[in-house]
Order: C-alpha cells, then structure tokens, then sequence
C-alpha cells in the first residue's frame, strides 16, 4: 500500500489511493490526489484567459506515515492565484517556464526516483479556465 499526501496554498491532505493527477469533478470540488478540495465562489474576471487555480506537489512514499519534507517546498516557485483576495495568475508562456524550472530544481535535489507534473482543466461557470497543475513526486 502507499500513501499520499497533498500540499496545495498550505493546506495539507493526507489522502490514500494510487493516482495524484487531478480531475475536474462537477460543482465547486476538484479532486486532487484522490481528495476533493473546495473551488472557492469567486471567479476570475469573465472573458481572462486560463489561471492557475492550484499548484499541488503530491508525495507518493512507501507504506508509513507520509511527510513533505519543507525542502520540496521551497524548490516550488509557482505560485497559484489566491482567488479570495482578487489576485489571478495567469497561465501562459512563463508558467510553463516556471513548471519546467521547479521540476529541474526538484530533479536536482538528488531525493527523487520519478517527477512528472500534469495540468487539468477546470472551466468556471463564467466560462473561465482555471489549470489545477499537479508535481508527483517519487522519492528514492
């Protein structure tokens, strides 16, 4: 058995199951490493282009009790929107750029036997994508 555990703006999710991609559910949730997680009301001004809505590092660890090390943490530099307080990230050419510097920054800590990071789509009800980007971290 492994588990997992999902660090997403400081909220830690200790979660079990076998998969960390997020998925799009219907309503407000999202379920991100096999845990659902709230979408805030507040939307992004109708008509901007796609967000970063979630930046979650997911840590897959033999069975015991899982851990984030704060080392991981501070290798991620992308920074997700804080919908609550009016500030939207926007999803373009530099967050890709900043997703493939934080996985090189991760790589190169040497504690890693896998990395891989993938991007699901949440659409808003104003018609607004929000991009719920997901690191899956394997350590050695």
């Amino acid at each position: 058995m492994r588990a997992l555990i999902v660090v997403l703006t400081g909220l830690v999710v200790p979660v079990t199951g076998s998969g960390c991609a997020a998925k799009a559910a219907p309503g407000v949730n999202v379920t991100v490493c096999g845990s659902s997680v709230a979408i805030p009301d507040v939307m992004p001004p109708p008509g901007s282009g796609p967000v970063v809505l979630m930046a979650a590092p997911c840590l897959i660890q033999d069975y015991g009790t899982p851990v984030i090390p704060p080392a991981y943490r501070r290798h991620i530099e992308l920074q997700a929107s804080r919908p609550l307080d009016g500030v939207w990230v926007p999803y373009d050419a530099n967050t890709m750029k900043m997703m493939q510097a934080d996985y090189q920054r991760l790589w190169d800590t040497g504690l890693l036997s896998d990395l891989t990071f993938s991007t699901t789509d949440y659409t808003f009800p104003n018609g607004v994508i929000g991009k719920l980007i997901t690191y899956t971290l394997k350590e050695r």
